[in-house]
Order: C-alpha cells, then sequence, then structure tokens
C-alpha cells in the first residue's frame, strides 16, 4: 500500500517534471519557425499547465489535511 509519504514524494517529482517540460516548451515555441508546430506545442503548454495547476490544488488539500489531523507535512512545493 502506498504510504502518504510515498504519495506526497511523487506528487513533489511529477510537478517538477511537469515544470521542466513546461520550461522546455516555451523554449522550443520560442526557437521554432513552424506557425503549426508551434500552435501545436502551445496548446500542450496549456494542458501542462493545467496538470501543474491540478497538482499544486493537491498539494494544498494535502498540506490542509496534515495539518488538522495534527501530521507535520513532509516537502510539498508551495502553491
Amino acid at each position: 500500500m502506498l504510504s502518504q509519504e510515498d504519495f506526497i514524494g511523487m506528487l513533489n517529482d511529477m510537478q517538477a517534471h511537469v515544470e521542466k517540460t513546461i520550461k522546455i516548451t516555451d523554449e522550443l515555441v520560442a526557437e521554432l519557425d513552424d506557425k503549426e508546430l508551434r500552435f501545436k506545442l502551445i496548446a500542450l503548454r496549456q494542458t501542462k499547465y493545467v496538470h501543474l495547476e491540478t497538482m499544486n490544488a493537491l498539494a494544498t488539500l494535502i498540506k490542509k489535511n496534515m495539518r488538522e489531523s495534527g501530521v507535520t507535512p513532509a516537502s510539498i512545493a508551495s502553491s
């Protein structure tokens, strides 16, 4: 069974991965001349941004529940 600490670690890893993906996508959009490909990458970036916002909301919810239950939160990226 997945522990809360394991889940928090996975969430942190996923947030870092999505942030890196957004950064790389931004760099690619700035470098490309192909307008259609840029639009596709921008759509991908928007999707990843929604994923990041969702993970940030989940991290906030976990922190709130941990505080209410008296558990010391592990390192969760601040939202």
